[in-house]
């Protein structure tokens, strides 16, 4: 029998992947706008983006790509018992080969061409220049199975991230991100 603090840890990890999956599908709307711009009387905030337009592809409430990739991470922790580059690497593989992709960026793209054309995992990443926040989005997993033992989060999160990024600014935030997310649960 599960202990009440397996129990209650279990329930904040289940609370902040919905938590992620939600608030990112309440920025979704915006994501692509130049932050500087996203207030002015245009691009305001409007509650009629979060429903579903006729000229849209999307649904009313639908997620972008970051959190199709927290899952794909996920999905390989749970597989793996641990956070494995290359398994990461072939997860998010098979959600570029499973379709349906809601949003996606250049360095994504210039990784997923990489990793099938043979390129390495370690290798496969954008490097330096291109800098996006997908490997810190997806490593909130990474700080979820490691907030006990912290000290693997920093290791295991560049191990999640150098797939699709190698710019030492995407790293740092994939480890802040999973530290941030391990603090949290504790």
């Amino acid at each position: 029998m599960a202990s009440l603090f397996e129990i209650e840890l279990r329930d904040r990890i289940c609370a902040s992947m919905l938590g992620a999956a939600i608030g990112d599908a309440l920025a979704f709307p915006y994501e692509g706008f130049d932050t500087r711009k996203i207030f002015t009387d245009k691009n305001r905030l409007d509650a009629s983006r979060f429903i579903h337009q006729r000229n849209s592809r999307w649904a009313k409430g639908s997620y972008s790509d970051d959190t199709q990739f927290m899952l794909a991470v996920a999905t390989s922790i749970i597989r793996m018992s641990s956070v494995d580059g290359a398994d990461v690497a072939n997860s998010l593989k098979d959600v570029w080969l499973n379709g349906g992709l809601e949003h996606t960026d250049s360095v994504y793209l210039r990784a997923m061409n990489s990793l099938f054309t043979g390129v390495h995992w370690t290798a496969s990443g954008a490097c330096e220049g291109f800098c996006t926040d997908t490997a810190a989005v997806r490593a909130a997993p990474v700080g979820m199975f490691f907030c006990q033992s912290r000290e693997a989060i920093p290791e295991a999160a560049k191990r999640q991230a150098l797939c699709t990024h190698t710019s030492p600014l995407s790293i740092v935030g994939a480890v802040a991100m999973a530290e941030a997310v391990a603090y949290a649960l504790n």
